[in-house]
């Protein structure tokens, strides 16, 4: 019973230290990437560049290690794809409409989406607190966006639509790590690389969109390291998300997720200086503070089942 405990102690302060890490390396790789995005706006040259650091950072040493397992383009994983590559995509464009800051007050608004999954689709019932959650985190992002000195649409409904992409993906993921033998690694190992195919051709459709003279300025100008720093951070965050998603429960890692908005909502401030007011960023602090009475609420409503489990096996 001593070493289970003990293994179980060792798994905790790993699953603590790959979290600390999750949070540092994705506050960082939004940093770099909003800069390298102001330097060639270019959304889907971001995916194509995003793509090219997961397949080359992953797919050698699944191969060297001999852990490369094949793919099969099921449903699930049809979707996981989809929904990964339109949520990097429609994220890009949202950086190119608005601050870091802002998005990713936005982005925390992922308890919405399952909200209505767990109703709609699944047909689960909403709890009393659960809407009470909700209605704060609404609330916060619309002071938000009216408060928000550099507010665009685009970058309100790019954001929004890229929230609910990402869960979707989460949801799915879940159901290829369960119904496939690809592990974590391996799932982002195929999602990067078929990123990259897609990106391919969705450039050339937003360089003519966007002006082509102005997009080659912006390349020719381009600081590399900045490019590099992006990349190598996006897929350290990328990496360590998809170890979490299979090693804590969805509750965990939505709790997890909320403090790591809250990080880098307050990093992106301190490092860009953008002008916000004190109601702007009281405003964001309302909408996680939201989330956080979300997860709350879900934690209290697994007890609960658990207690109920146990009681009908007594």
């Amino acid at each position: 019973r001593m070493a289970m405990d003990t293994t179980f102690s060792l798994h905790n302060l790993l699953v603590c230290v790959v979290f600390v890490l999750w949070v540092y390396s994705t506050t960082v790789a939004t940093v770099w990437i909003k800069v390298s995005l102001t330097q060639v706006p270019l959304a889907c040259f971001g995916t194509l560049v995003q793509g090219l650091s997961g397949a080359l950072l992953t797919g050698p040493y699944l191969l060297f290690t001999g852990q490369l397992k094949t793919v099969k383009f099921d449903q699930a994983f049809t979707y996981t794809f989809l929904a990964h590559l339109s949520g990097t995509t429609l994220t890009n464009f949202a950086y190119l409409a608005g601050t870091a800051s802002f998005v990713n007050t936005i982005k925390a608004c992922d308890p919405l989406f399952a909200v209505v999954g767990a109703k709609y689709v699944l047909d689960q019932k909403i709890t009393t607190l659960t809407y009470i959650s909700l209605f704060i985190i609404v609330g916060g992002i619309v002071m938000t966006s009216i408060t928000e000195f550099e507010f665009h649409f685009s970058g309100l409904i790019t954001t929004l639509i890229s929230t609910g992409f990402f869960v979707t993906r989460a949801i799915y993921t879940k159901k290829v790590l369960a119904t496939t033998n690809l592990d974590g690694t391996n799932i982002f190992f195929y999602l990067s690389l078929y990123t990259v195919f897609a990106s391919i051709i969705c450039i050339p459709l937003e360089f003519l969109a966007g002006g082509g003279e102005l997009d080659l300025l912006g390349l020719a100008m381009l600081h590399w390291d900045t490019l590099v720093k992006a990349s190598l951070f996006h897929w350290t965050y990328n990496i360590l998300s998809f170890w979490l998603v299979a090693q804590v429960s969805s509750i965990t890692y939505s709790v997890g997720n909320s403090t790591k908005r809250l990080v880098t909502i307050l990093a992106s401030f301190i490092y860009f200086q953008n002008p916000a007011s004190a109601l702007n960023i009281a405003s964001s602090m309302i909408a996680i503070g939201g989330v956080m009475l979300y997860s709350y609420d879900q934690v209290r409503i697994t007890e609960k089942e658990k207690e109920k489990k146990q009681q009908s096996i007594v």
